[in-house]
C-alpha cells in the first residue's frame, strides 16, 4: 500500500537493461484497480510522473473517430460466421 494507506503501489523492473527505463511504479486504486498515477525512472535518474484524474468510463464516442482505410495492396480478411 502507499504511504497514505489508500492505494496499492506496484513496482515494475525490466528483466533486461534498457537506458530509458530502470523502473516503473504504478499507483492503483484498490477498489476499481484503475491506475491513478505512474512514475517512470530511467538509468540517468530522470523521472516522468503522470497523474490521472477525472477518469470517465463508458463514454459515448462518435463512430467518425474510428475510420480505417485499407492500405493499397492489402487484403482484408474477415472471420466467417458460424465457424
Amino acid at each position: 500500500k502507499s504511504k497514505n494507506g489508500e492505494n496499492y503501489l506496484l513496482k515494475l523492473i525490466p528483466k533486461e537493461f534498457h537506458p530509458a527505463l530502470s523502473q516503473m511504479i504504478l499507483e492503483i486504486d484498490p477498489e476499481t484497480f484503475w491506475i491513478k498515477s505512474t512514475k517512470v525512472n530511467d538509468v540517468y535518474e530522470n523521472t516522468i510522473e503522470l497523474t490521472f484524474t477525472e477518469i470517465n468510463t463508458n463514454q459515448s464516442l462518435p463512430a467518425s473517430l474510428f475510420q480505417f482505410t485499407i492500405p493499397q495492396g492489402s487484403e482484408l480478411i474477415t472471420p466467417s460466421k458460424g465457424k
